[in-house]
């Protein structure tokens, strides 16, 4: 039991730099006060973050830098805009709400925009954020599984 249990956590973590997955285990140790010891997604999220700040944002911080990319770039500059953010969840979401119904909003709707941005952006980036969190070889194994059943199902129906 204890010999699968540290190959599992070498596994998910196997791909993060060791130092990295050290001194950030520490300040999760150091800065949680629940769930101890801390999850292996814990620890994923908040290498990430440290490697890449923008990659994982909450919905209301999206949210803000698609409202002041939006005022930044003004009604005109909408591809120019787009092109200044990294994160695509973001994007996504941006382009899915629209760029002038956020810039046109009033002090009285904005509160309407943003939850449906928010809404919109926790859906579209809940797919971002496992390509993100899952280590590459365990997505690349599910997928070769699923493909193995579909074939599998396709196999008996003939």
């Amino acid at each position: 039991m204890l010999k699968m249990a540290v190959e599992s956590w070498y596994y998910g973590l196997h791909d993060l730099d060791t130092g990295l997955v050290f001194n950030v285990t520490l300040k999760i140790i150091a800065t949680e006060e629940k769930d101890f010891p801390p999850k292996m997604a814990t620890i994923r999220k908040e290498c990430l973050k440290a490697m890449n700040p923008t990659t994982i944002l909450s919905p209301e911080i999206a949210f803000e830098l698609a409202r002041k990319t939006v005022v930044k770039y003004g009604r005109y500059n909408k591809e120019k805009g787009l092109n200044s953010i990294d994160n695509p969840s973001v994007k996504r979401a941006l382009l899915g709400v629209g760029w002038d119904r956020i810039g046109n909003a009033s002090d009285d709707t904005i509160g309407y925009v943003k939850n449906d941005f928010i809404k919109l952006y926790e859906d579209v980036d809940s797919s971002n954020r496992e390509q993100y969190l899952v280590p590459q070889g365990t997505l690349s194994k599910i997928q070769e599984y699923a493909k193995q059943q579909q074939l599998e199902t396709k196999n008996e129906m003939s």
